[in-house]
């Protein structure tokens, strides 16, 4: 009975991975040529011109708070001049494409800044299963932003809010 409850347990966690992760056909290849702050890329396709994306699901720190920098740089490292694979879902008031935004090696880079505590889960709008978790975690193990004083720790929507 055991290993039944671990064999339906573990294939719900595939699941839910799989329930995370686009469609081969339904991703667009583009070079990543400049990276304005921790949530958004301009990207270039083989052909045509090029276009901002804001990665889906997070919100990073603005400009003037504390850890923007951090989180720009993280992106700027992990992206800047490489080709990505977007899953585009939709074009914000800013005619920016919104995203999730794949590595190279297949690796989602919206869910690699929230587990390296680069950026809050954007919760005021549905999001992915395993980001609320990733955040759980970086905020338990205090990595990136959650390592900041409390006072320090003003996500972006609020930070904006009373500006």
């Amino acid at each position: 009975m055991r290993i039944a409850t671990y064999a339906i347990l573990l294939l719900g966690v595939f699941v839910a991975a799989a329930a995370d992760r686009p469609r081969e056909q339904d991703l667009v290849r583009v070079s990543v040529v400049r990276v304005p702050d921790g949530d958004t890329i301009e990207v270039k396709p083989a052909t045509g011109r090029s276009f901002e994306v804001r990665l889906d699901d997070i919100d990073a720190p603005e400009y003037d708070q504390p850890h923007a920098e951090v989180a720009t740089g993280l992106l700027r490292n992990a992206l800047m001049g490489k080709d990505v694979f977007l899953d585009i879902k939709a074009t914000d008031r800013y005619g920016r494409k919104i995203a999730w935004v794949f590595d190279d090696q297949g690796r989602d880079v919206n869910l690699a800044l929230v587990k390296a505590g680069a950026v809050w889960v954007d919760r005021r709008f549905p999001t992915r299963p395993s980001m609320i978790p990733a955040e759980d975690a970086a905020r338990a193990a205090g990595l990136g932003l959650w390592g900041l004083p409390e006072r320090d720790r003003i996500p972006p929507w609020e930070w904006r809010e009373r500006r």
